[in-house]
Order: structure tokens, then C-alpha cells, then sequence
């Protein structure tokens, strides 16, 4: 039986760093239009959906979908991992690619690459779980992009009701704590890379000012002329402009959940401790 598959934004306005980031203009257009837009080429039966929360500031994200055309889910407002479920349930959705809001330069290539992978695996009778391309990462920061079968959200969500408060809510409300943590327990899969070079280095996701800033300039110099530009022509360009990812190289992320690798780079990188460790005395 062919597995049903969609794609979910999850997108709300309230953000400490850059309120209503999903709906900031670029180009003229909305930031959550621009991502859908860009991945509408991704082959799927659901197509994209936004998940959003049933707080009345995320009336404006509603009103947005509505507009495009596209569906939209409203939930859980803490508990991001519910309603992953929820919407996925909703729209009939077995096989789940998962995007935050703030990924403006998302390329539906390799996100179709990964989600081929998945249900190949599926179909030659392999149960993965999830498939991702953030356990080693390679690519900036901002293209990342998961895929989940609708079950693995149920099986961490059963999972986490045996931890303590604070693990609980890690997991509501970042979806893959447990899962990276226990890999024990489920078929993990991140597929080999042609990409030689580490670029996870670059920064290419809207958490603040200092990101939309360099996030418009590429907009500004590339979909004007080339709406469906990805990965090589953002590079490109940046090579061409050495001085632009230096605008939020000095961003520290506040929130997520970082895997060990990660950790490791980031105090490789920036000679300081990952967020959420303590210094050494």
C-alpha cells in the first residue's frame, strides 16, 4: 500500500527574538508564503500544511493559509509534539516531513531527496523511523529537514510520560530530544552526502534581526530573477559577498536541542560553551 505523505510547517507569531517572523515581508511577500511557494515542488499527496497554535495572535497565520490556499492546523501552543500529531492525524498524513517557520531558504531538492529515501526504505521493507538530515550535520543551518512516520511522534509522545517535568516539556516542546537520545529505540537514518565541504557553519535560519537582514539580501539578489534559487546559487553568492554572513555570525542561539555533534562544533567554532552549558570556572 502506497504511504501518504505531506509536509508541515510549523509557523506562530510569537517569537522572543523577532516577534511575527513568519509573516516579515521579503520581496513583498511573506515569509510563510515564500517557504511554501518553495515547497510546493516537493511530490506529496497532502501537500504542505501549516500547523499553528489557537493563540488569537496566530489568527494572522490562519488568515495567511487561507489566502494561499493551503491548510492549516491549530493546536497546542506549548506542546509542539502534540501537534505535530494532531495535524497530521488531521490531514491524513503517514509519512511527515517537518520544517520550522524560520526556514525561508528551505530547497525542496533535498527535501524530495530525503523524503524519496524514506519511503524507499518503507518500501523495500525497512521500518524507519526517521530520516533527517541533521544528525551529522552538513549543510547551514535553516536547510534542515526531517521525516517522520505519524508513528514516531506517538511512540515518543507515549515514551515521555515516564520522565520527569523538565524532560517532558524539553521533548513537547522540541519534538527529538528523546528520539536522539535513546537511538536504541527506533531505526534512525541519515542518508551519505556528496557534499564534501562542512557548510553547517553558515547560518541561513530567521531567529533575529541580524538573520532577516542577511536572509533579505539574498532574497533581494536572487528570486527576483530566480524564484527557485537553492543550496549552489545562495553559496555563490555569499562567495561574491564574503562580508554578508558575517551580519548574524555572532547570533547564539537561545532555544532547540542540540545532538553531542553539535555541541562539539559549536564550542570548536566559537570557543565558548554550547547553549544551555555552564561555563567552566
Amino acid at each position: 500500500m502506497t504511504m501518504t505523505s505531506g509536509i508541515i510547517i510549523l509557523a506562530r507569531m510569537g517569537s522572543t527574538r523577532l516577534p511575527g517572523k513568519v509573516l516579515h515581508p521579503i520581496c513583498g511577500l511573506p515569509v510563510l508564503e515564500h517557504m511554501a511557494r518553495r515547497l510546493a515542488p516537493v511530490p506529496t499527496d497532502r501537500g504542505v500544511v501549516v500547523a499553528t497554535t489557537a493563540a488569537p495572535a496566530d489568527d494572522a497565520v490562519e488568515a495567511c493559509c487561507r489566502r494561499l490556499g493551503i491548510g492549516c492546523f491549530r493546536g497546542d501552543e506549548e506542546n509542539v509534539l502534540q501537534r505535530c500529531i494532531d495535524a497530521a492525524q488531521r490531514f491524513g498524513m503517514e509519512a511527515v516531513v517537518r520544517l520550522g517557520g524560520d526556514s525561508p531558504l528551505c530547497d525542496h531538492r533535498e527535501i524530495a531527496s530525503l523524503l524519496r529515501c524514506f519511503m524507499e526504505l518503507r518500501a523495500a521493507g525497512r521500518n524507519v523511523d526517521y530520516v533527517s538530515n541533521t544528525m551529522d550535520r552538513r549543510l547551514p543551518l535553516g536547510l534542515d529537514a526531517e521525516v517522520y512516520h505519524i508513528e514516531t511522534f506517538r511512540r515518543i509522545a507515549r515514551a515521555i510520560k515516564t520522565l520527569d517535568a523538565d524532560q517532558r516539556r524539553l521533548n513537547e516542546v522540541n519534538v527529538v530530544p528523546y528520539l536522539h537520545t535513546h537511538p536504541e529505540e527506533f531505526d534512525l537514518f541519515q542518508p551519505e552526502t556528496d557534499q564534501e565541504q562542512d557548510l553547517s557553519w553558515h547560518r541561513w535560519t530567521l531567529d533575529t534581526p541580524e538573520d532577516l537582514e542577511l536572509i533579505r539580501r539574498v532574497y533581494e539578489a536572487l528570486w527576483p530573477a530566480m524564484p527557485d534559487f537553492g543550496l549552489a546559487e545562495v553559496l555563490r553568492l555569499l562567495e561574491a559577498h564574503p562580508d554578508w554572513p558575517r551580519l548574524n555570525a555572532a547570533v547564539r542561539p537561545v532555544s532547540g536541542f542540540w545532538t553531542p555533534q553539535e555541541r562539539d562544533k559549536y564550542r570548536q567554532r566559537h570557543q565558548r560553551p554550547a547553549p544551555g552549558e555552564a561555563s567552566k570556572p
